[in-house]
């Protein structure tokens, strides 16, 4: 797929969506971009490994103690109200700013080879968000392609240590699209594919860690919602561009389902 002239834009927000950091619209529109530009989702792709590795990879570093304390020292003890140290009230966020950056640029110094600490580590709701994603790449969606949950639950077999339910939700206007595996919360998982008019449903399923059953919770992320659960052993994410209430009842219908006999 030819890479488009506006990729240069694309690509230079692919570090802030891969943070969660933009704004709902922009992410929306940047993984619209991602799916049918087959460069840029290899960008981003290579990008989300990539922090997945320093976040699995890299203790949490920060400044030393001795150069954290001299600026904050530095700080408490400037009087910015003396006559001979005044500095005017426009020109005070400059000086905030200017220690601010020589704690982020010893930081950056201490972590040294180049690499930069992480900020923080990503929640499994970012992993998911991220597989989302990655899926709506040209070819990325199924790694086997059926409407029938008796195709594609048998596909699993082998391939996980677990046999995921494949719930059968056509006549609820969610037909099945296909299942792939996927890798989220340090473990691959299995990806259930559904769909909703134009719109992609990601339903992600693996062993829980815990066993007490947990409630359905459903949050908003950069556009998209990811709506969560455990029961019978087993979690479950759900993740979609479709409104809260289509995600809040697609998620009914397939606990419902899940539940029957």
């Amino acid at each position: 797929m030819p890479v488009e002239e506006s990729c240069a834009e694309w690509q230079a927000q692919l570090s802030a969506h891969a943070d969660g950091e933009l704004a709902a619209t922009d992410a929306l529109a940047l993984a619209q971009h991602l799916s049918r530009c087959e460069a840029c989702a290899k960008e981003f792709n290579d990008l989300s490994q990539t922090m997945t590795t320093i976040n699995e990879k890299l203790p949490p570093l920060k400044a030393p103690d001795g150069l954290r304390a001299r600026v904050l020292a530095d700080l408490t003890s400037a009087d910015f109200g003396s006559a001979s140290r005044r500095v005017s009230a426009a020109r005070r966020p400059e000086r905030w700013l200017m220690a601010a950056s020589l704690v982020l640029v010893a930081g950056s110094a201490y972590v040294g080879g180049g690499r930069w600490a992480p900020s923080r580590a990503p929640s499994v709701s970012d992993a998911v968000l991220a597989a989302h994603v990655r899926s709506l790449q040209a070819g990325h969606l199924t790694d086997v392609a059926s409407t029938d949950q008796h195709t594609v639950k048998p596909w699993f077999t082998g391939k996980l240590d677990f046999s995921p339910a494949v719930a059968r939700l056509q006549p609820d206007g969610f037909p099945l699209v296909g299942g792939r595996l996927d890798y989220v919360a340090d473990r691959p998982v299995a990806a259930l594919v559904y769909s909703r008019r134009s719109h992609i449903i990601n339903v992600l399923t693996y062993p829980a860690a815990a066993r007490p059953d947990v409630a359905p919770h459903l949050e908003s992320k950069n556009g998209f919602q990811i709506a969560s659960w455990t029961i019978g052993a087993m979690s479950y994410w759900v993740v979609s561009d479709l409104n809260a209430d289509e995600v809040r009842g697609f998620c009914s219908l397939l606990r419902d389902r899940i539940a029957a006999p």
